[in-house]
């Protein structure tokens, strides 16, 4: 059965990382995400979520290369003293036009070596997904359709060499009634950017198309239909305000089938 982990943005209050993390450990979720933006440090935020943890997977994606080097990544691994045997870092372009690839496989290739942590690939395009699946532990779908995450998924495990796994993980906006607003608002966000305007087109669909809301079967069909092609389906969550209370609203609703 996919794996479901449960993500929030690095900026979220940082007294709610720890509950927030213990809440999905004990729940049942692989995997606490949390994906670093500007202004905000996701290593910083995985740490307090590590130390209110002890076996979940502790996942922070993407770290745009272009703005934080392989090598400053691997310092604030050991800076934090993150667990490796429990992390996952997903690293992506940015915002980089040329020599892109060759940047972010070099990217993997140190961060590997030089922390002994896991890396993932955050990938929109066709060439970066095939990378992912040649040279990276994993591969990090994001803002995409159920059927798009299955095509990707086929060219992964179509791609990927005798011998090496490359787990498909698929990031899935995720809200309640009461957070449509700031679910439509980012959608909306990210396909102001070129490189997702485009993604989008590809696809012939809108950002609330790669989204899972409403209710909590509304949220459980959504998520369902990531789960039958993924490896993991990440519930990244979208609430309507910055409290505990919001985002616990969509943690239990979202919460893995297999729980209980």
């Amino acid at each position: 059965m996919t794996k479901r982990g449960f993500g929030i943005a690095a900026a979220t209050l940082s007294s709610l990382i720890a509950p927030l993390a213990t809440a999905a450990e004990a729940t049942g979720y692989s995997t606490f995400w949390v994906n670093d933006t500007p202004g905000s440090d996701g290593f910083e935020a995985l740490r307090l979520a590590a130390e209110a943890t002890t076996s979940i997977r502790l996942g922070v994606g993407v770290i745009p290369i272009d703005r934080r080097p392989a090598s400053e990544i691997v310092q604030a691994i050991g800076q934090k003293g993150l667990p490796v045997d429990r992390l996952l870092v997903g690293v992506g372009a940015g915002g980089e036009l040329y020599g892109s690839l060759d940047n972010v496989r070099s990217a993997v290739q140190t961060i590997r070596e030089q922390s002994g942590a896991p890396v993932a690939i955050g990938a929109l395009g066709p060439k970066m997904v095939s990378l992912a699946a040649r040279e990276a532990d994993a591969v990090l779908l994001n803002w995409l359709t159920p059927r798009q995450a299955r095509l990707s998924a086929r060219d992964v495990r179509a791609e990927q060499g005798e011998g090496h796994h490359c787990e498909v993980i698929a990031y899935v906006r995720v809200a309640l009634p009461g957070g449509f607003e700031q679910l439509s608002g980012e959608g909306d966000r990210y396909a102001s950017f070129p490189a997702y305007a485009r993604h989008f087109a590809r696809m012939q669909a809108q950002p609330l198309d790669t989204s899972a809301y409403g209710t909590k079967a509304e949220i459980q069909n959504g998520l369902a239909a990531f789960d039958r092609e993924v490896d993991e389906t990440v519930v990244r969550a979208v609430a309507e305000r910055e409290a505990l209370d919001a985002y616990m609203g969509i943690l239990t609703s979202a919460k893995p089938p297999s729980a209980k």
